[in-house]
């Protein structure tokens, strides 16, 4: 079966909008496109503040689906990309660029970099695109982002995980109600929320992306997949010397990869992510037992160790704290 293409060349995002709406069968009424039932559920809304303009994309279709940007000649901006939820986004238009799945992840670039996003069908597909004049980046942090992170010559594209606060923040956002009162001034503040902690990542790292950008397409999709592998495998207990071999690269170029993308040593964020999924467990009624054995802690002191070395607290604590906390 053919895939469904939309393809559009980015200048703003109402126009990007007005092009989707069209492709689908739609319209925008009140910022807001509704997916038609006959092809899914959902919708996109679309909003164009002073410097930057936004697209919130929360929906799911009866087909798969692939959107491409085209190279755009639009200068002195930036898109952010936040990937919440199903979306699989690809450079396509350079073999030297970063290549694989982004899942709550936030991909960087600049207009001019090609792009695409392949939208499996069934699947709930959540999303934030931000188009931002670069002006309006010094402005937010007071400091010169473009001199940090980009040569104007070159296209940029940099892909980084979202900070769990960022991913819950933009996600309870998008799970709100279309109806819901002053929805324009929560987009304008949850973007520039988004903005300034990206963009305060990116700075604190951006060191690395010049390494980043040298890495061969192959040895970034390795390790994307091995990280892939390990979320769904929580259960697991790894060594580098299993994944190196079931990956087919050298310990050394994962581990400076690896730590180049994510920001961490593939046992911190293998630990990280236990102990998220765990936490979830947690609030949802599991005991500190059986949250443990969920991500592979079969001794409870081991795993109480974990938590509290990410979360300031032992397991047993949680509910207690958060509960605290919801009231205060």
């Amino acid at each position: 079966m053919e895939i469904f293409t939309v393809r559009y060349v980015l200048r703003n995002h109402i126009e990007t909008a007005k092009l989707i709406a069209r492709s689908i069968g739609s319209k925008i009424q009140d910022n807001f496109i509704d997916v038609p039932s006959h092809i899914g559920d959902g919708f996109l809304e679309v909003y164009d503040f002073d410097k930057f303009s936004v697209l919130i994309s929360k929906f799911k279709i009866k087909f798969d689906a692939k959107i491409v940007r085209e190279y755009s000649n639009l200068e002195d901006h930036f898109v952010f990309d936040y990937i919440i939820k199903g979306n699989a986004n690809k450079f396509v238009n350079s073999s030297e660029g970063y290549i694989g799945q982004l899942h709550n992840g936030c991909k960087i670039s600049t207009p001019s970099t090609e792009s695409y996003g392949l939208f499996e069908k069934d699947k709930w597909h959540y999303q934030v695109s931000i188009l931002v004049k670069k002006s309006a980046l010094e402005d937010y942090l007071n400091v010169d982002l473009p001199k940090v992170l980009h040569n104007p010559n070159q296209p940029l594209f940099l892909a980084l995980e979202l900070p769990i606060g960022l991913s819950d923040s933009l996600k309870y956002f998008l799970l709100g109600a279309k109806t819901e009162l002053f929805r324009d001034k929560i987009a304008y503040h949850k973007s520039i929320e988004a903005l300034v902690s990206t963009s305060g990542l990116l700075i604190s790292r951006g060191e690395n992306y010049d390494d980043q950008r040298k890495f061969h397409p192959d040895d970034v999709l390795r390790v994307t997949a091995l990280r892939d592998h390990m979320i769904e495998n929580l259960r697991k207990h790894f060594t580098i010397k299993e994944l190196t071999e079931l990956f087919n690269i050298n310990k050394d170029k994962l581990q400076f990869i690896f730590k180049t993308i994510y920001g961490t040593t593939v046992a911190e964020y293998l630990k990280t992510k236990r102990m998220e999924f765990a936490h979830s467990l947690l609030l949802q009624g599991h005991n500190a037992s059986e949250a443990g054995r969920s991500v592979g802690y079969t001794n409870l002191s081991h795993f109480a160790r974990a938590f509290k070395s990410i979360y300031g607290h032992n397991p047993s604590e949680l509910k207690i704290i958060y509960y605290a906390n919801e009231k205060a």
